[in-house]
């Protein structure tokens, strides 16, 4: 799940249906990246993106997410991202 910088709520589900749909150009540009380790198996990540949609549209936002170790990997359970200036 997904606590996007746009309000919205987006689930799994959502983003892998988008990746077939949307023709816009979007760039990311990641800075200050951090993990910090909750438990053997958890850690949160938090960092700052750059967000450009069709060379245009600039969002900078902070941005958490919180991954578990399952026995596939690493997986993200939460992600929040919060729009700045």
């Amino acid at each position: 799940m997904e606590f996007g910088s746009s309000d919205s709520v987006y689930r799994k589900l959502d983003t892998l249906e988008s990746l077939t749909t949307t023709t816009d150009k979007v760039v990311y540009e990641i800075s200050d990246f951090e993990a910090r380790e909750l438990s053997d198996d958890c850690v949160l990540t938090t960092f700052k993106t750059k967000r450009t949609i069709n060379d245009t549209d600039v969002v900078n936002s902070l941005r958490s997410s919180i991954w578990k170790r399952t026995n596939g990997g690493w997986q993200m359970y939460f992600h929040q991202g919060t729009p700045i200036r």
